[in-house]
């Protein structure tokens, strides 16, 4: 995905056009183990000039039938950018339970 951004030359006051590319990155697996049992890895990452950030989950999913599952895993979520204003990182990870109703 490219955004233009538009600023002004301070020498000549002509604006200038410029491209910034920022990558957005999802994935996901959900792999049958055994009949009840699922393991899942799902992701997604953003990626710009000023910094980044990410998302990933890996846990084990119960499927009670084919339209319930309880899942238990790890959360972590983490990113940060270094701007000319300000530098951040943060991380924050945790456990998750949660239970997906498929309709």
């Amino acid at each position: 995905m490219c955004r233009g951004v538009a600023r002004k030359e301070q020498s000549t006051g002509r604006r200038l056009e410029a491209r910034i590319r920022r990558w957005l990155i999802s994935f996901g697996l959900d792999w049958n183990a055994s009949d009840p049992l699922h393991v899942i890895l799902d992701g997604d990452a953003a990626v710009g000039p000023a910094g980044r950030a990410e998302d990933v989950f890996l846990g084990l999913g119960w499927a009670f039938d084919p339209t319930a599952r309880l899942t238990l895993g790890w959360r972590i979520l983490e990113g940060g950018a270094d701007v000319d204003e300000s530098r951040n990182f943060t991380m924050v990870d945790f456990a998750s339970l949660g239970f997906r109703l498929i309709l």
